[in-house]
């Protein structure tokens, strides 16, 4: 028996001035019964939400950790130099919306925030390093062949016998005693 209760025409009208007003909302009527199963999930969204940003900073974190270690020539860095990167990159992140929300759309992220680093900081550091060992080895050292003696800007005094010799030597020797 398909007896349809008669339609209200008051609430027809609201209808035709709710869809006039907006266009784009006058199907949630037809999608009643979507929404609700939407609302009814929402805490499961949240949820999935919730869990995809955490493992998304964790997997940051973890790359930014693994970067570093790749620099510094090691398998795993210690606890205090991964709170030190931890603490300076979340703060980085945290500096500016633009940031925040570039972290949040590009993955390559982590990696141009360490080339950065690597790049302003770790290299100059290496650079000035290296560059003060270099300084502090020793110019010109004799080596043990005829080649690599050691030469004078004078030459070396020829005495014609051996009693100039003896006597050129007594005179150094003072010489030398008097200076130091």
């Amino acid at each position: 028996m398909g007896v349809n209760p008669p339609a209200d025409p008051e609430a027809e009208v609201v209808r035709q001035q709710f869809a006039k007003l907006y266009p784009g909302l006058a199907k949630l009527e037809a999608k009643q019964a979507e929404l609700e199963k939407l609302l009814e999930h929402s805490g499961d969204y949240d949820s999935q939400l919730s869990h995809y940003w955490s493992s998304y900073g964790q997997s940051s974190v973890d790359r930014l950790f693994a970067l570093a270690a790749e620099s510094y020539g090691v398998q795993s860095l210690p606890e205090e130099t991964k709170r030190i990167l931890y603490a300076t990159f979340s703060g980085f992140v945290n500096s500016s919306p633009e940031i925040e929300n570039r972290y949040a759309t590009d993955p390559k992220f982590v990696d141009e925030y360490w080339r950065a680093i690597q790049f302003s900081l770790i290299d100059p550091a290496r650079r000035t390093a290296s560059a003060q060992v270099l300084s502090r080895v020793p110019g010109n050292l004799p080596q043990d062949t005829p080649s690599g003696a050691v030469r004078t800007s004078s030459p070396a005094p020829q005495p014609k016998d051996l009693d100039e010799r003896a006597s050129q030597m007594w005179a150094l020797f003072n010489q030398n005693k008097q200076n130091g």
